[in-house]
């Protein structure tokens, strides 16, 4: 159906009443880690030096673990989460797939209990996900936050050990990395996935089980150490996690341009998206907006670029070419005329 309901003074409108608020930009700006030291603080007179170079490495060493006499002899827990800003964890949401990689090295010098490296999620109504490697069994594993659950020396699954059976050696350094593809959110038909891969080993695609189909909104993602020391409280203790060649994309989808609210088809319903939202720079919660082609490459605020992504592709149900300009189709042409509006093309 043609679209009817947009003028010029609807557009002034929606753009003078918009909210003004914070918001996490497009995950291509993500630049730092923020650290979360002792998140798990049981033997809280330990010595902890963190050596902190953002994107390009992360170093987290403890050691003099000692009883302090206050029980809870269990272990101490180490964050550093990925950050737009080196203030604030950068929080994720259903609808955008990434790709997260990371070199891990861990080296304790008594190896049991088992210490635990690897990538973290955290999610207030979910729990954690923990994919990671442990000294002492060696095994690498999945699971926690909703993700299904994978291990290499543990086939509870009935589908045989996962990585090839691989272990994990003391002091080798592996490369870790999570793939999320987005499903068609909750209640929909399309399950979100996720791959877990060890120097190039995968998991396999897996399916989510949960009652969002994915990632849970307001989710925080990054690294993490958890050290627990040998209970007679050897004289050496120390353990290392070193963390470098950090890689954070994000995984565009098939969707269309235009097309904000995933429906199918860019119309009318990705207009009033826009207009409503004219000048925000939070839509964070919208599914198919921020780094899918659906969203185009999210700059922050919605206001042109978001609008001539529905001019320009009015009535398509297909997935654009992002090899040059998208071309608008003659009704969108008619539509932009009448607006008086003056829609740029767009490049790949």
């Amino acid at each position: 159906m043609k679209p009817t309901r947009l003028t010029t003074q609807a557009l002034l409108t929606a753009a003078a009443l918009a909210p003004a608020s914070l918001a996490s930009a497009a995950i291509s700006d993500i630049n730092s880690l923020v650290l979360q030291e002792r998140l798990f603080n049981d033997f809280p007179g330990t010595t902890l030096t963190i050596v902190d170079n953002d994107l390009s490495s992360l170093s987290i060493t403890e050691s003099d673990f000692v009883d302090d006499g206050q029980g809870g002899n269990f272990t101490n827990r180490h964050v550093a989460w990925l950050s737009e800003d080196n203030v604030n964890p950068r929080k994720f949401v259903t609808a955008e797939g990434f790709d997260f990689s990371v070199d891990v090295n861990l080296t304790a010098v008594e190896q049991t209990p088992a210490k635990e490296a690897g990538i973290y999620l955290e999610t207030f109504i979910g729990g954690t996900m923990q994919f990671i490697v442990k000294t002492g069994t060696g095994e690498i594993a999945a699971f926690g936050g909703g993700f299904p659950g994978v291990s290499s020396t543990n086939d509870g699954s009935g589908n045989g050990l996962e990585f090839d059976g691989r272990t994990y050696n003391d002091g080798e350094t592996v490369n870790m990395r999570v793939l999320y593809t987005p499903g068609d959110g909750a209640g929909g038909s399309v399950p979100a996935t996720v791959e877990y891969f060890i120097d190039d080993v995968s998991s396999g695609v897996l399916d989510f089980g949960n009652l969002e189909n994915g990632v849970i909104p307001d989710s925080q993602l990054g690294v993490y150490g958890q050290f627990p020391p040998d209970i007679l409280f050897a004289i050496d203790n120390t353990v290392s996690a070193v963390y470098s060649n950090f890689s954070i994309t994000p995984l565009l989808t098939g969707a269309i341009e235009g097309d904000y609210d995933d429906g199918g088809q860019v119309e009318q319903t990705d207009l009033d998206f826009v207009l409503s939202n004219w000048g925000d720079t939070d839509v964070s919660d919208v599914t198919a907006w921020i780094n899918f082609p659906g969203g185009g490459a999210f700059d922050g605020l919605v206001d042109q670029n978001e609008l001539d992504g529905v001019l320009l592709n009015w009535g398509s149900t297909s997935a654009p070419d992002f090899s040059g300009s998208s071309v608008p189709e003659p009704a969108a042409l008619g539509f932009v005329a009448a607006l008086g509006l003056v829609a740029r093309r767009r490049t790949a």
